[in-house]
């Protein structure tokens, strides 16, 4: 059975500019715009936001039961400090990429450890030097 993140992103997104970027999010690797500092640490920022929305999932998944140890492959995200990792990010409220990333990681199996979409790999080894985590 696979679960699909595109309702799960509407609801956290409902308020949230910039709805229209899934159908255009590539991967920061290939992003034009990635020699902006600023683009990219929002970018970033939305991506741990995402990858924090997956965990959620897969540890409170309706149909297996809560389980603590699923996403386990995802939790390095709740230990990244988004006030110093990314500074320069632009406002959640002015932007936000995170109903995007949901968007392009798209569905995924319920036993299936972190999102599989080509994005997720390319943005999480792309952010890695900008992460700095909770002491």
């Amino acid at each position: 059975m696979a679960i699909a993140l595109p309702a799960m992103a509407a609801a956290l997104t409902a308020d949230m500019p910039n709805e229209d970027k899934a159908a255009t999010l590539i991967p920061l690797s290939a992003d034009p715009k990635a020699d902006d500092a600023a683009y990219v640490q929002t970018r970033c920022r939305d991506f741990v936001q995402a990858t924090i929305a997956v965990g959620m999932v897969l540890r409170s998944n309706p149909v297996t039961g809560r389980d603590e140890k699923r996403g386990d492959s995802v939790r390095w995200a709740l230990e990244v400090d988004t006030v110093k990792s990314f500074p320069l990010a632009s406002p959640m409220k002015e932007t936000s990429f995170t109903k995007a990333y949901l968007d392009a990681f798209g569905g995924f199996e319920i036993h299936q450890p972190q999102p599989t979409a080509t994005i997720y790999a390319q943005d999480k080894t792309f952010c890695a030097p900008l992460l700095r985590f909770y002491e």
